[in-house]
């Protein structure tokens, strides 16, 4: 198996975009009840754009054998947040065509 490619993972994303939601409900919540610089700040540190490392390795592998069964190997793991998936399948392709 060989490193393809690296991905945002889906479980950083979601943690990253519910801190950015946080942020925001905390800006309408100070309104009118801190002071304006306080308010400009949270303003301003709100309104950047969340960034999202590609932290989630990916590997994967097609392989066909001799007897035209087709072998899917998929894995992928985040190196910050420990997140995992893995993904087997083994296919007959010429028992998938004839039963077509």
């Amino acid at each position: 198996m060989s490193a393809d490619g690296w991905k945002v993972c889906p479980k950083c994303k979601k943690k990253i975009q519910d801190e950015k939601d946080a942020e925001l409900l905390r800006l309408g919540e100070s309104y009118g009840k801190v002071d304006s610089q306080e308010y400009l700040e949270l303003a301003n540190k709100a309104s950047k754009k969340p960034e999202f490392p590609e932290s989630l390795r990916e590997d994967y592998e097609f392989y066909l054998d001799e007897y035209y069964v087709l072998e899917i190997d998929y894995v992928c793991s985040c190196e910050q947040c420990g997140f995992k998936f893995s993904f087997h399948k083994k296919v007959d392709i010429l028992a998938e065509t004839e039963s077509a």
